[in-house]
């Protein structure tokens, strides 16, 4: 099938995937105006009766179940001698393409596992056993988990044949059995009578994978595999993901068991146990090894209260003891925190007693407190507009980010007070020494230091740009006050797979690299060095007077949310007290939401792209979206509004970004670790190097000629460049000067140039001639990146979540009109003009609304354990 074919009164749109029992497609129904999925039997398998009736029985099977975690089916039909289906499109993606980033956080696992086993409950009432139940069949959406494919759904014997089960993309190393015999009963694979039990078995395979990200069962061949499965016992959870509860190891291992005697007899009863499960674990208190019921409490804000005693309780008594051996996980909702990805807006003290984050509140965003053993958070007063904030080695005072500055509050409360205005470019990490001298980093450039006392602060490492080296980040201070742990990332435009962790001799300023592929260090007075690497966290033994790791790592906690183009991994540790506090979720977000809005600021159509894009460019036509998507190796690629496809565009070894259609709509210009590019957006030539320097192109003039670029000059931080389209000339200065200058965009009539500066301690958006002539100020504290209308006569950009309009008259000089908001967008990170409204890129709410602070206790002792070992 291909775009455009009909089926009755469907049209398929795109093609979905394809498994041993069809292909499906994205379809929209004519008649009710709706968008579906149809799955369809492939010509050289209608013939088949065997295939044919499975595929019809799953047909029938759907048609049984009404079950909201159970995908829908709408009709059948054929066509040509084809039977297809026609089901409810599910937007989202497999449960196998989510573990294969990694496993799940533990309140996913525990949602996800009752939510499968509620459909399997459903189905197995109904008289209906599933038998092919594996991550490839389940889909995780919006609103939860849905099952799906029910053609082996038949109380009948399963031939062990890879080829009539339905495919899966495989999870494991090259060279092991791939299929979905790992989540076969050991009842399946003799032949023996199946029911629900057998279910249970597949379901408990599935709920280990999710926790670890490993398969429960693994062989190097079928038979390795068979027996693994009839005789032997995986690892156990907590080997692999050390915070897990005793009662999720218990329940997943009652699922595994090889007798169906032995095993959970109902799903019912497992969608139940994981559920109290999780409110143990939110408790703070670990479920113990055999679950007993409790009463449920009516009165749901007593139930909260009762939990965040828990875990206040447990927390501060921990504290208090002094204890070394104990462990406990307990989730603190403070409020929203602000920071997206790039920065871990959170802090713990080092006595582990006082947390601190940045949350946009009904005060906005600034600084909000919270001690351990109370169940307030207090805002701090003058901290508006703060992020990153990061505790004095005694605890006695906070540091923080504000615009274009460093400032400082006492723990207890008091007046605000500036380090420093000479912070250039985005925060990216700051780190508070014994006697008073603060690093930090911003998102060019090496690691910056300012004494007790001094007004400017001093760059005290410089990034190898011959060797490939971007940036110099998240630093952080050891006890000894001599050495300094640092990140190095290379020039891929928003990937941390090849960052490297550096310790630095502040007496002789050598530094010597001791980790390659990590981010985000700290140091504990244990020896332990921990760093992060796609989305989990890592230990181990630190010789510093060698300077290198004298250990193999080992799994701290797994799925901390790291910022893919910042390199943060947020979390913090409590140095004296040996605590963790991490946020739990993962790598990346893994979709987009593009969001419309006319110029009454109102939305009219939204959608959702299954990447996260880092910035993306409307096409003069306006029928395209040329897309910065963010992966392990970013590309280019193009979305077709009206028809709502993706298709990748770049194709170069290294990493792709920063896409810009020129403006006759033939060709893109882009960023890539090579330098900038240019090519035909129908992909008919090769890319052509427009300049080897590594930077971000901004705007291209509207006679095609010129690209303006943001750049970084070693002296003057960010400026602004020239490239030339018509000739290979390379970078030429544009705008230089001591500040940062960045995200500039050429008027429509080609005589002005709109950008950001700090030059007056905050960044702001301006406006100047091209030719040099006037300049003004446009946005009134802080905004940006900035945007024209298609008639010159506004100027829009970004202010805390709102997108700004301001009128401008531009002749021989600039007159500046009142800023009035156009629409206010929570999570937008990006926008363009589009008709005679906007189109902006939000990150999708989460479903849990909070962010949950994950604290950690008595994690070192377990490590310290687990290296000796």
């Amino acid at each position: 099938m291909e775009t455009g074919d009909r089926l009755g009164p469907y049209e398929i749109v795109s093609r979905i995937g394809a498994g041993g029992m069809g292909e499906v497609f994205k379809a929209r129904d004519a008649r009710l105006n709706r968008s579906v999925a149809i799955k369809i039997l492939p010509s050289e398998y209608a013939p088949d009766t065997h295939l044919r009736t499975r595929f019809e029985r799953e047909a029938r099977t759907i048609s049984q179940l009404n079950h909201p975690r159970i995908c829908t089916i709408h009709d059948v039909g054929e066509s040509g001698g084809n039977p297809y289906l026609v089901m409810e499109l599910l937007e989202g993606e497999t449960l196998a393409d989510r573990i294969n980033r990694g496993p799940l956080p533990l309140r996913d696992v525990l949602r996800y596992g009752a939510e499968i086993a509620e459909a399997l409950d459903a189905a197995h009432r109904a008289g209906i056993v599933h038998r092919d139940l594996k991550p490839g069949n389940v889909m995780i959406t919006r609103t939860g988990a849905k099952l799906l494919d029910f053609g082996l759904a038949k109380p009948s014997p399963v031939e062990a044949d890879d080829a009539g089960l339905t495919a899966q993309k495989p999870l494991t190393r090259e060279g092991t059995l791939v299929g979905t015999f790992q989540y076969m009963a050991p009842e399946q694979l003799d032949g023996s009578a199946t029911d629900p039990r057998t279910d249970i078995f597949a379901l408990g395979a599935l709920l280990y994978e999710m926790a670890t990200g490993r398969r429960a069962f693994e062989g190097k061949t079928r038979a390795s595999l068979i027996a693994a499965i009839v005789s032997g016992t995986p690892p156990p959870i907590r080997d692999l993901q050390p915070l897990a509860p005793a009662g999720l190891e218990h329940l997943v291992a009652k699922c595994l068991e090889k007798d169906p005697e032995d095993r959970w007899q109902s799903a019912h009863d497992i969608a139940e146990e994981l559920r109290w499960i999780a409110e143990q674990s939110l408790a703070g208190t670990p479920a113990p090894a055999i679950a007993k019921r409790k009463p449920k409490l009516v009165v749901a804000g007593l139930a909260l209260l009762i939990l965040l005693a828990a875990a206040a309780v447990v927390s501060s008594r921990w504290l208090r003891s002094g204890a070394t051996a104990t462990r406990v996980s307990v989730v603190v909702s403070p409020l929203r925190l602000a920071g997206g990805l790039s920065t871990p807006d959170f802090a713990i003290s080092s006595d582990g007693r006082h947390l601190v984050f940045a949350v946009i509140g009904e005060e906005g965003l600034k600084l909000y407190s919270r001690t351990l053993d109370t169940f307030l958070a207090t805002p701090i007063a003058g901290t508006d507009r703060a992020t990153m904030p990061f505790f004095s080695p005694d605890d006695e005072w906070i540091g923080f980010f504000a615009p274009g500055s460093l400032k400082k509050v006492r723990s207890s409360g008091g007046a605000v007070e500036t380090i420093t205005t000479g912070v250039r470019g985005a925060p990216r990490g700051a780190a508070w020494a014994a006697d008073g001298t603060i690093y930090f980093a911003t998102f060019f450039g090496g690691i910056w230091k300012i004494r007790p006392g001094d007004s400017a602060p001093v760059e005290i490492t410089k990034p190898n740009t011959t060797a490939g080296e971007n940036s110099h980040r998240w630093p952080h201070v050891l006890p000894d006050g001599r050495h300094l742990l640092f990140t190095i990332r290379t020039d891929r435009l928003t990937t941390f797979d090849d960052a490297q962790i550096a310790i630095l001799d502040l007496e002789t300023d050598r530094w010597e690299t001791i980790v390659r592929g990590g981010t985000s260090p700290a140091y504990l007075p244990s020896g332990h060095l921990v760093y992060a690497r796609d989305g989990t966290l890592y230990a181990a033994e630190l010789d510093v007077a060698a300077a290198k790791v004298v250990s193999q790592p080992v799994i701290v906690a797994r799925d901390v949310v790291t910022g893919p183009s910042s390199g943060a991994a947020h979390y913090a540790v409590a140095r004296r007290a040996g605590a963790m506090v991490f946020l739990p979720g993962g790598p990346a977000v893994a979709s987009t939401r593009l969001e419309r809005f006319d110029r009454q600021g109102q939305q009219t159509v939204s959608a959702t792209i299954e990447h996260r894009i880092n910035t993306f460019d409307v096409s003069p036509d306006e029928k395209y979206l040329a897309l910065h998507v963010q992966s392990a190796n970013d590309d280019i690629w193009l979305y077709d509004i009206e028809r709502g496809i993706t298709s990748r565009f770049s194709f170069e070894p290294g990493d792709e970004g920063a896409p810009l259609w020129t403006p006759d709509g033939t060709s893109l210009v882009f960023g890539s670790a090579r330098g900038i590019l240019r090519q035909r957006a129908d992909g008919s030539d090769a890319a052509v190097l427009l300049a080897s320097a590594f930077a971000f192109p901004n705007s291209i003039s509207p006679d095609g000629k010129t690209l303006l670029a943001t750049m970084r000059d070693e002296r003057n931080g960010l400026d602004l460049a020239i490239v030339s389209l018509m000739d290979e000339q390379g970078l030429r200065p544009f705008l230089q000067t001591p500040f940062d200058e960045m995200a500039a965009a050429f008027s429509p009539d080609g005589n002005w140039v709109a950008y950001v500066s700090n030059e007056s301690g905050s960044y702001e958006v301006y406006v100047r001639r091209t030719d040099g002539g006037g300049k003004a100020q446009v946005s009134l504290a802080g905004g940006g990146p900035p945007r024209w209308s298609r008639n010159g006569r506004e100027i829009y950009y970004w202010k805390s979540g709102e997108l700004i309009a301001v009128p401008v008259a531009l002749t021989s000089d600039a007159r500046i009109g009142k800023p009035e908001p156009v629409a206010t967008v929570k999570n937008a990170f990006w926008y363009d003009v589009l008709g005679d409204g906007f189109l902006v890129a939000v990150v999708p709410e989460p479903e849990h609304g909070t962010a949950e602070l994950r604290l950690a206790l008595g994690w070192v002792d377990e490590v310290s354990r687990r290296l000796r070992e």
